[in-house]
């Protein structure tokens, strides 16, 4: 399972309903650039900024697969994850008992192929479906219990009670804008207009698309095409942009043009030189925000900020000195105060055979050595591992 596939979807269509922007267009928003010296990268501790990690064994039937994970959802009580290939929402309990699933392949009611947005509102469970140009809500157990039409057809999306948010990453209306605000009145605001640059280039979605932060009440929106993200504040208006800047690996948006044709060739040029193509997890807590990206093709690094957006703490390897297991930088999901990361629960039970072998453990209730215990067997099926750590305040 390669990380790329869980966080990069490619849309090759798009459909626009024309509708007229009827308010000033507003595209301004304080700037901040925030420089990344990728080589002062340093090696660090999970307890540096983690006060705890937890092994979650997804359990669900062979007749019943996830295939493909995209999204995650964690709350305290509950695990959503959809099943990209197949279109389906399993709903786990926090200890991975598969609790319900919600699918039903096809175009009519109540029905999709394909999940371009989900999200849980109290105890409902919203899906956008682009290409049938509809949302869907459902209860935990799965019935319909709303249907409506999307009058503005996006890439990603998010519907709130007084507005509305879209990102059309091909650009709307004449002025091309990339972000779209929709009011309750039907006014139209548009911000960020298409990039020249990235005009020729097909979309490349973030998993996470429109993100809410309740501590600092905002929404971010993460491109897989550059290192801009914008901040709207928590009535959907643009009100500052910051930007990575890497220095000599940042990405340049020519190079890509001139071995389009060659992706072979781009991949080693990006390998070879460290590239930072894209800012692949922005998650938002209490006190700082974890960003995550690569240098080159392999090269995870974690990135915290401080409220300010200024970097408190990079690292590009991680120890785990909480229990010695192998740990990959992965940053798949996030609750209000932990990251997750789903791993194939054959390569758990390879990494852990892997790293104890030969050793004397002591089993505790709880820790890893009990997980692996209990579920021994079930590892060695094709099922899938969650990794939670839970960030300090």
């Amino acid at each position: 399972m390669k990380e790329n596939k869980a966080i990069i979807f490619i849309l090759l269509t798009f459909l626009l309903i024309p509708i007229v922007i009827s308010c000033e267009s507003k595209t301004k928003g304080d700037a901040k650039i925030i420089k990344v010296d990728v080589d002062a990268a340093k090696k660090g501790k999970i307890s540096d900024h983690f006060e705890s990690i937890e092994y979650i064994l997804l359990d669900y039937p062979d007749s019943l697969p996830i295939v493909g994970p995209y999204k995650m959802i964690l709350t305290d009580d509950r695990i959503l994850v959809e099943s990209r290939e197949t279109a389906a929402v399993f709903f786990f309990d926090r200890k991975g008992n598969l609790q319900n699933v919600i699918r039903d392949y096809g175009d009519g009611p109540g029905q999709f192929r394909l999940i371009d947005d989900m999200f849980l509102e109290g105890h409902l469970l919203r899906i956008h479906s682009t290409y049938l140009k509809k949302y869907m809500i459902f209860s935990l157990k799965g019935k319909l219990i709303e249907e409506g039409k999307m009058d503005i057809i996006a890439d990603r999306s998010f519907l709130g009670k007084d507005f509305s948010l879209f990102q059309i990453q091909k650009g709307y209306g004449t002025e091309k804008f990339t972000i779209i605000r929709k009011g309750n009145e039907s006014e139209i605001q548009g911000f960020l207009p298409l990039s020249k640059d990235l005009e020729d280039f097909y979309s490349f979605n973030n998993i996470h698309g429109f993100q809410y932060d309740p501590y600092r009440d905002s929404f971010y929106l993460t491109s897989m095409l550059d290192y801009k993200i914008p901040i709207f504040d928590g009535k959907g208006f643009l009100k500052q942009t910051i930007e990575f800047d890497f220095g000599n690996k940042n990405f340049h948006i020519n190079k890509w043009k001139e071995m389009r044709e060659n992706p072979r060739g781009l991949n080693t040029w990006i390998s070879d030189n460290g590239i930072v193509q894209s800012i692949s997890s922005f998650f938002p807590f209490k006190n700082k925000i974890l960003v995550k990206f690569n240098e080159g093709i392999k090269t995870p690094h974690f990135l915290f900020l401080d409220n300010n957006f200024d970097i408190i703490y990079h690292v590009d390897e991680l120890e785990n000195d909480f229990d010695g297991m192998k740990l990959k930088m992965w940053s798949w999901a996030y609750s209000e105060n932990e990251i997750v990361y789903a791993l194939d629960s054959k390569q758990f039970y390879n990494d852990y055979v892997e790293t104890f072998n030969d050793k004397k453990v002591t089993v505790k209730k709880g820790d890893i050595h009990d997980f692996f215990r209990n579920n021994k067997e079930k590892l060695k099926e094709e099922k899938y591992v969650l990794v939670v750590m839970k960030v300090k305040e």
